[in-house]
């Protein structure tokens, strides 16, 4: 509330606020999961003429992931995107893990695809996340998705040891 309020006193006070000054109100909203204040602010931004950078994106994105809001944080992903703002390791994190939480696995197998595509390198807690969305999902319908899934994870690299044994357990529960 103490960045909100920052910036409505600014208004107040006729100074324009900077991008700096909105993400920082967006990051408070995502850290307590407030996901639609965190697209007010967005469209405040954009009122004020102030464009939304990828640390405003990606802020707001983990806010729709901590109030699992799937479908809002996909969205901010195509708008960044349709904006000419390239997201980062944290914009895909964000929507990834608010996919695993949905347990959204084919999603989230589409967003690895998506992030190897821009080139980085998905965490050991996003591959162990998108292995339990599946786990925790009725796989036997699309087993060829899920077999890829394991051979997409497979072949990132991860010095993990949970990781590799969670991978082992997920390989034995396929054959």
């Amino acid at each position: 509330d103490e960045a909100i309020n920052l910036l409505n006193q600014m208004r107040d006070e006729n100074v324009p606020a900077n991008v700096r000054a909105y993400n920082a109100a967006v990051s408070a909203c995502g850290k307590t999961g407030q996901w639609e204040r965190a697209i007010q602010i967005i469209h405040r931004m954009r009122s004020d003429g102030v464009p939304p950078d990828v640390f405003t994106y990606s802020a707001a994105m983990s806010a729709c992931e901590r109030a699992s809001q799937v479908d809002i944080a996909l969205a901010l992903l195509k708008e960044m995107r349709a904006s000419g703002v390239a997201p980062n390791q944290y914009s895909y994190h964000a929507c990834v893990a608010a996919c695993n939480r949905a347990g959204d696995w084919v999603r989230s197998l589409e967003l690895l695809d998506e992030m190897k595509g821009d080139r980085f390198v998905p965490s050991a807690t996003l591959i162990r996340g998108t292995i339990n969305a599946c786990e925790k999902a009725d796989y036997t319908k699309s087993r060829m998705t899920v077999q890829r899934l394991y051979m997409e994870l497979q072949a990132l690299r991860s010095g993990d040891r949970k990781l590799r044994s969670q991978l082992t357990d997920f390989k034995l529960k396929l054959s």
